[in-house]
């Protein structure tokens, strides 16, 4: 039996975005988690688009700067974006702090080729 390989012209099938998860036994996360839900789709959108916009790719204190979001608020939507395979990890830089910070760009070809920093 040959190895899987995936075709270059079926589209492959990516986990959907779920609802904001929250811890179980913590009250103050699940009441974040269910008012977030109404407008996690759309931080979610605000985050991919600050990321596909620049071709370097953004750091999460560089997207925190570029939307006005929240560190809190930023993190989660960019995670949830991981776990769907629509961004990814492409390598490191100095934040602020001088510290090493992951950037992330889109995992969809072409994207990411507007305004660099």
């Amino acid at each position: 039996m040959e190895p899987f390989q995936p075709s270059l012209f079926v589209p492959q099938v990516r986990r959907p975005v779920e609802a904001p998860p929250f811890v179980a036994h913590n009250e103050e996360s699940r009441a974040a988690g269910v008012s977030i839900r109404p407008v996690a789709g759309t931080l979610r959108a605000r985050v991919l688009d600050a990321i596909t916009s620049r071709r370097a790719g953004l750091t999460d204190e560089e997207g925190c700067e570029a939307t006005g979001m929240n560190p809190s608020t930023w993190r989660p939507r960019r995670i949830e974006l991981l776990e769907a395979g629509l961004v990814k990890k492409s390598g490191v830089r100095p934040g602020k702090s001088g510290r090493l910070m992951a950037v992330w760009c889109s995992t969809a070809a072409g994207v990411g080729n507007a305004e660099d920093p």
